[in-house]
């Protein structure tokens, strides 16, 4: 999926497969399915981020906030979600050790990713 808006919120349920979401002004909302494997690319400029990933997504998550937090919930369990980077306002997780890359970037705006086993 590609979608854009510059002014409105994006969401997106049951994702099958890589998604990419850029917003100006507005909130974006990305879960994928069980068995989707992304990756997941969000731009926001003024709006916060949240995404849902289950079991079948292995990769890496790099989360950038100018002016806002950024939260990981690993609902997944022990050894399933890595956090490589861990500073106020940049982390990196790596979730079941897989290498695809997704990015998540809000300027003014939380970013929260969850992490479904």
């Amino acid at each position: 999926l590609d979608l854009r808006t510059s002014n409105g919120k994006i969401i997106v349920t049951d994702a099958t497969g890589a998604v990419d979401a850029e917003t100006s002004n507005g909130s974006v909302t990305v879960q994928l399915t069980d068995g989707a494997s992304g990756p997941v690319h969000i731009d926001t400029s003024n709006g916060s981020i949240g995404v849902i990933v289950g079991p079948g997504f292995a990769g890496t998550v790099h989360t950038d906030t100018s002016n806002g937090s950024i939260r990981v919930h690993n609902e997944a369990g022990a050894g399933q979600v890595e956090m490589v980077r861990d500073a106020k306002t940049e982390k990196v997780v790596r979730v079941r050790g897989g290498e695809t890359e997704s990015t998540l970037d809000a300027s003014n705006g939380s970013v929260d990713v969850t992490v479904r086993g």
